[in-house]
């Protein structure tokens, strides 16, 4: 996910985020809340999604909003997507990054794809917002949460405290501030931790 300061209309799509309260010169109709509506302009598509009051939107329903958008038929096709928040506060933003990141998450490594199935599932996303810190943390926790979610998905003989170990090394790899101790049988059994390794 990249930020931009401003939207740009380059990608093969573009989702437009709308409240009650606004309009968009394309769109001849009001959104219900939740509703996704497409609109063809040359080759690109608008996929307009409703939002309701912006009074009465949580954070909750707008990831689920933008996830439910960003999955959509009318996107499968897409190689790039343009996000265009309907405000710039910080939590809504968030929210936004979240619903994209950890709501389009699909585990699928073992499953093979159909021959006639054009869809492509690694887009290029951005999102027109100014960058700030608290966003790019929002975008490293969410791919935090997806790494633990290919973790605990994937076949406990591939996902080995070997390869666990291999993993937080390459992560902490460069940074001064985080020490780690690996304890090896041994040294597991000396300090009691017989669960570990009754599960291990």
């Amino acid at each position: 996910i990249q930020l931009t300061s401003h939207a740009k209309n380059d990608k093969s799509a573009s989702i437009i985020l709308l409240t009650s309260q606004q309009t968009h010169t394309l769109l001849k109709k009001d959104l219900d809340k939740g509703e996704i509506f497409p609109l063809m302009q040359g080759q690109q598509i608008l996929l307009f999604v409703g939002l309701g009051k912006v009074e009465k939107l949580s954070s909750t329903e707008l990831r689920t909003f933008v996830r439910k958008a960003f999955l959509s038929d009318y996107l499968k096709k897409s190689p790039s997507i343009e996000i265009i928040p309907h405000a710039k506060e910080e939590a809504a933003v968030k929210a936004i990054i979240e619903g994209v990141s950890i709501g389009g998450y699909v585990w699928d490594k073992y499953k093979s794809k159909d021959k006639d199935d054009k869809s492509i599932k690694n887009k290029q996303v951005s999102i027109a917002v100014e960058q700030k810190p608290v966003y790019l943390q929002t975008l490293l926790i969410s791919a935090g949460v997806n790494l633990t979610r290919d973790l605990v998905n994937d076949n406990a003989d591939l996902i080995t405290s070997d390869y666990l170990e291999k993993i937080i090394k390459g992560l902490i790899k460069g940074r001064k501030n985080i020490k780690i101790e690996v304890l090896n049988e041994k040294e597991l059994r000396t300090h009691g931790l017989n669960l570990h390794l009754a599960v291990n």
